[in-house]
């Protein structure tokens, strides 16, 4: 079995790979040089791999935990961190008898060493957005991680997105001697992956920016609208962009904009497709999107969702569907909603009586028609 080490340094052939698994097998050896040697050989293995030590298969997490049974208090916080890495959400391990999760080892690698970036990153990650923990008799919540994380290593690009999105308007955090925003954070993000920057990334951009706000990525001047325009090149059927790319229209006064596809779309189709996604993906369909699209539209129009051409009425119904309460909580809604419902009642009656009326006029005209023919006509009809 070869087995190789993250950085190359040694394989199973190796003299120091053979050196580290000769001292672990002696069960009754030095206990530091034991720890440390458990320690080499979970770096030089993959997950998946196993080492046999004296009749028991040992893989990665195994041996960390060897390594931390013979010392719970080690110099190095960062073992703790590398076996929570190894764990799934929900996963624990026992280290001397007690169950320990990937949130509890990585305080205790941060309660020995505070400068572990990626422990501070990932402890982030896991607790709630008001939730603090406690290192080194501290109060530290999340936004104190991403920080920290973000000191010791500026490059870390999840970091940034996370703490973008932490981060209240106005707000600012230094790094690398500038201070930055949420939305210079974001920006600093996407000047790094440009094109192959994920949607989601471009979409929080664009909710940070002011309507009017100009911002540059590599050079390139881009408004709100283009960084909305953006998010829909990478996921196309991304509703949210859809919905907010039509607030922005109406803020600033535009009648259309062009899609990805050179097509020019107003604020109530750009709504309309925003409703017609959540309606396709069953998933949420979203109350403002439905309150939205009912007041672009002008009384008694009608828009085509899908294949179907949909009235503002039907549209209102939906959205008292969605919250049967939104009379109390909306009363424009529900004012403008009375109106046209009325509307609607007002114009079914005249379209029925316009048919009505064209029908008896037809008929007396088929009637006159008839009259007017010649006997022989009339028995031929």
């Amino acid at each position: 079995m070869n087995i190789i080490s993250k950085n190359n340094s040694f394989d199973s052939n190796s003299n120091s790979f053979n050196s580290y698994l000769n001292v672990v097998k002696q069960t009754d050896g030095n206990k530091e040089k034991r720890k440390e040697a458990y320690c080499k050989l979970a770096e030089a293995i993959s997950r998946g791999e196993f080492i046999e030590i004296n009749g028991r298969k040992l893989g990665k997490k195994d041996l960390y935990i060897q390594s931390l049974e013979l010392d719970q208090k080690p110099k190095e916080g960062r073992v703790y961190s590398r076996l929570a890495d190894l764990l799934s959400d929900g996963e624990s391990v026992i280290i001397s008898e007690e169950s320990l999760k990937k949130k509890d080892l990585y305080l205790r690698a941060l309660n020995i060493d505070l400068n572990i970036a990626s422990a501070c990153a990932s402890l982030a990650d896991l607790i709630s957005d008001d939730e603090h923990v406690a290192i080194n008799g501290r109060e530290v919540g999340k936004r104190e991680l991403y920080k920290r994380a973000l000191l010791r290593n500026p490059r870390d690009l999840n970091a940034r997105i996370s703490l973008s999105n932490l981060l209240k308007k106005g707000e600012t955090f230094t790094l690398d001697g500038k201070r930055m925003t949420s939305t210079d954070l974001l920006v600093s993000v996407l000047a790094k992956v440009g094109e192959e920057g994920l949607h989601e990334i471009w979409y929080n951009l664009g909710n940070k920016m002011e309507d009017d706000e100009r911002i540059k990525i590599n050079g390139k001047e881009m408004t709100k609208i283009d960084v909305y325009i953006e998010t829909l090149k990478r996921k196309s059927d991304f509703a949210p962009a859809y919905h907010n790319l039509a607030k922005t229209l109406s803020a600033l006064n535009l009648s259309t904009v062009k899609m990805p596809n050179e097509n020019e779309m107003t604020e109530k189709e750009l709504y309309a497709e925003a409703l017609r996604l959540e309606l396709l993906q069953q998933d949420f369909v979203s109350l403002t999107t439905c309150v939205a699209l009912f007041f672009s539209l002008a009384p008694l129009e009608t828009i085509k969702i899908g294949a179907y051409e949909i009235s503002r009425f039907r549209i209102g119904q939906k959205c008292k569907e969605l919250d049967p309460d939104i009379a109390n909580l909306n009363p424009e809604f529900e004012t403008a909603f009375q109106q046209e419902w009325e509307g609607e009642r007002e114009y079914s009656s005249y379209v029925w009586e316009e048919n009505y009326l064209t029908n008896q006029e037809a008929a007396a005209e088929r009637e006159r028609e008839y009259e007017e023919k010649t006997p022989e006509e009339s028995e031929e009809v």
